[in-house]
């Protein structure tokens, strides 16, 4: 079960289906790197507190460049936090590597990422939270959660 309840978030039971329904589909049939509910929510409250206001979230990675691992992005704006759970290369996971509309992703320099995520999260609005894409083979249903806060914080 994923739970946001305790960050002062609210998530619909079809929203929380469809974040279920990605993880499970990023983490596949996979042995390893994979990620559990409880990582979504841990992104969540990064994202809620960190200064860039985003959190990423990834099973482990693997210097053998075809392995995969799953992967969360949870992003923080003024409207609530949005969560994306996709599949990204093992060997240098990251948000450009699972979503292309996020590349070039800085790992050093969050900042440069605003603009590019701010996009994606008003993609993921117009689609209905979830979005069809080629991205990367294998994962083509990436939905973003959009949580609203249920209480001030």
């Amino acid at each position: 079960m994923v739970d946001f309840t305790s960050l002062g978030l609210a998530l619909d039971d079809d929203a929380r289906r469809l974040l279920l329904a990605a993880l499970a589909a990023a983490n596949g049939t996979r042995k390893v790197r994979l990620l559990e509910p409880a990582h979504l929510v841990a992104a969540a409250a990064e994202a809620l507190e960190s200064p860039a206001g985003y959190a990423v979230r990834h099973g482990g990675e693997a210097n053998d460049g075809t392995q995969r691992t799953t992967l969360c992005l949870a992003y923080r704006d003024a409207e609530g936090v949005t969560i994306g759970v996709g599949l990204s290369g093992a060997a240098g996971a990251g948000p450009g590597r699972t979503w292309k509309a996020l590349q070039p992703w800085s790992k050093t320099a969050p900042e440069k990422n605003r603009a590019a995520l701010e996009r994606w999260v008003r993609a993921r609005a117009r689609t209905g939270c979830a979005s069809r894409s080629s991205d990367l083979p294998g994962s083509p249903l990436r939905p973003a959660a959009r949580s609203r806060r249920s209480s001030p914080r």
